[in-house]
């Protein structure tokens, strides 16, 4: 298969292109119509599914959003962890976020740098970084956060302070190096100590 983009291929792509984009704004049109629909009818999420039996509840209430500007369609289209946190933030961030990088601190040499990151390509971490509820954490609030869970008990870190390669919490759990083997012994320790 030829990997190069031949000129039918491109010509393909912004047909495709252009589908979707009709296809995004019906979507908006259809959004702003069930909008209306349901402001003048109470009962229009009951009429729609007995009329249209492979219509869910859940669709209906993404075109109820998206009509009332609560979620920017295009957002839709992304599956990504990152895209699906835009879709908590306010419509006219979600539209900013969905066009430009985000700012995603980044910890280097023991200091912070900072890069710009599109949401679609966050990864789960740098998600759980940037978004708080429903909110992006500029890069200062990111740099404390980061210090934050540095700042947290850490039982890798008291494992390796006992000389143990694991820990048993208060509560019972128990924690392991990731780089652990253990032995028979080994577990017949720590089964007797959780025992206590």
């Amino acid at each position: 298969m030829n990997k190069l983009i031949g000129k039918t291929q491109t010509k393909k792509i912004k047909q495709f292109n252009s589908l979707v984009t009709d296809g995004i704004d019906s979507w908006t049109k259809a959004g702003e119509l069930f909008v209306e629909m349901v402001d003048e009818n109470d009962k229009t999420y009951e009429n729609i599914l007995n009329e249209l039996p492979d219509m869910s509840y859940d669709i209906l209430s993404k075109f109820e959003q998206i009509g009332r500007k609560q979620l920017f369609p295009k957002l839709l289209l992304g599956g990504s962890t990152g895209v699906r946190r835009l879709t908590t933030l306010p419509y006219s961030e979600q539209v900013r976020y969905h066009d430009e990088p985000m700012d995603v601190a980044v910890e280097v040499d023991g200091g912070v740098d900072t890069l710009k990151v599109q949401a679609k390509d966050l990864t789960s971490f740098q998600v759980k970084q940037v978004f708080d509820n429903g909110t992006v954490r500029d890069v200062a609030a990111q740099r404390a956060w980061l210090r934050s869970r540095d700042r947290k008990p850490n039982a890798v870190k008291a494992a390796k302070q006992d000389g143990k390669p694991w820990t048993i919490k208060k509560d019972g759990t128990l924690f392991v190096r990731a780089d652990t083997i253990l032995t028979m012994p080994d577990i017949a320790n720590i089964m007797a100590l959780m025992a206590k």
